[in-house]
């Protein structure tokens, strides 16, 4: 079964994850540490930059030389920068984002799962997993969580927060 809470989180909450998502998803990690997966970066031809003559807030001059060399960098792309129409996947952010950690490790949302499945010593978090899709990017395919989790005892509670609307032309979540 389902239950659904629309509106848990502030609009403000919403945009300051989505922000951190954006960081995370650009290689940026506030803990130091990087989650467990990470979408694979893109090659990509970077023009070398090189300063003719840049002027500093302090009024001092700096002087280089102009180039046109260009050279192939591994370039971790955030969300914004997903041309390619690809769903995007980050596995455990709570380890590399604080605020992610606070959301996924939040005690009332614990409490609230543990009451839902009737679990008398609480929940736990086995990890959590982000699905950033861009409108145009391909359907996941319909799937059972459950399989992919081995506990004993077996039951388990998935908990899905959208940081987006979710309207039908987006392709939102969908339980048979």
């Amino acid at each position: 079964g389902y239950s659904i809470f629309p509106r848990v989180f502030s609009q403000a909450t919403v945009d300051a994850l989505n922000h951190r998502l954006e960081l995370v998803l650009r290689g940026e990690y506030d803990t130091g540490f990087r989650p467990d997966k990470t979408p694979k970066r893109i090659k990509t031809k970077m023009p070398i930059v090189s300063i003719d003559k840049f002027s500093c807030e302090n009024g001092q001059t700096m002087h280089g030389k102009n180039s046109d060399e260009t050279r192939t960098k591994k370039l971790a792309l955030g969300y914004s920068g997903n041309k390619r129409k690809k769903v995007l996947q980050v596995i455990n952010i709570h380890k590399s984002d604080r605020l992610f950690r606070e959301l996924v490790t939040c005690p009332l949302l614990g409490m609230l799962v543990a009451k839902l499945m009737n679990w008398e010593e609480g929940a736990r978090l086995c990890q959590d997993q982000i699905w950033a899709k861009p409108p145009g990017a391909p359907p996941l395919a319909f799937h059972r969580d459950s399989p992919y989790f081995m506990f004993d005892p077996s039951p388990v509670a998935t908990v899905w927060i959208a940081l987006d609307n979710m309207e039908n032309e987006l392709g939102p979540l969908t339980y048979v």
